[in-house]
């Protein structure tokens, strides 16, 4: 979080993006059970379960580290688990 109490981006690439999504979005098991608003910035509700990325995302992207992720439809939001604030929204389409 920043001195005006925002979250950081998280700056990813295009192959980047693609690897997270094409890591996660195949366990259906990890679909946030209800629906919230998943876009950049916005406050996760308690209820949401969240995460961890798998070990080989991590390796590969050091900075997603600090993040956990849930599913909202067909897309992989990835959550500020500190703060509970969406930082990222990978969708199938890069």
């Amino acid at each position: 979080m920043n001195a005006d109490g925002v979250t950081p981006k998280l700056e990813l690439t295009p192959a980047q993006r693609s690897a997270i999504y094409q890591e996660v979005h195949g366990d259906r098991s990890k679909v946030a059970p209800g629906r919230f608003v998943a876009t950049i910035g916005a406050e996760v509700p308690p209820m949401i379960e969240l995460y961890t990325l798998p070990d080989d995302i991590l390796a590969d992207n050091p900075a997603t580290k600090l993040y956990k992720f849930t599913r909202v439809d067909d897309e992989i939001v990835l959550v500020d688990p500190i703060h509970m604030r969406v930082v990222d929204v990978i969708g199938p389409k890069p």
